[in-house]
């Protein structure tokens, strides 16, 4: 019986260093991913996305590339976060999704609404004026700054 017990403590043991080693692992590993995020939020602030006199829609493009390695980067730590509940782990907030967020909707918002407004710019400045509708214009333009 007292055979039974150490035994059992040896493999209580075990299983305590296997946790703790795949602990250490997976935390590693969100961090990789809180770097490439943390990458991906100093992409966001490049001159190629910020000058004025970029075209629209190659910004977009570089945005929604952006928003792609974001999103690997985030499911790869969400999986991580999966494990460490597995593991009984209480792992802490990732404060970098929220900031990329906060700042990826910025400046999408912006993008979309120069874009759109260049586009529907051409139609309201050269199309005869009385085949326009004004209600139409003032809402689509009101539909931007929302």
């Amino acid at each position: 019986m007292d055979s039974l017990k150490v035994e059992i403590g040896h493999a209580q043991e075990k299983a305590s260093m296997h946790r703790e080693a795949n602990l250490l692992l997976l935390q590693g590993e969100i961090e990789k991913q809180k770097g490439a995020i943390r990458q991906t939020i100093e992409d966001l602030d490049k001159e190629d996305i910020t000058r004025p006199e970029i075209d629209p829609e190659k910004a977009i493009k570089t945005l929604e590339k952006i928003k792609g390695q974001f999103d690997k980067a985030n499911e790869k730590i969400q999986g991580y976060k999966e494990n460490e509940e597995v593991l009984q782990a209480e792992g802490e907030a990732i404060l970098e999704i929220e900031a990329f967020q906060v700042r990826y909707e910025k400046r999408s918002k912006l993008w979309n609404n120069r874009h759109h407004f260049n586009k529907q710019y051409q139609k309201w400045y050269l199309e005869p004026f009385l085949e326009q509708d004004a209600e139409k214009i003032v809402k689509e333009v009101q539909d931007l700054h929302t």
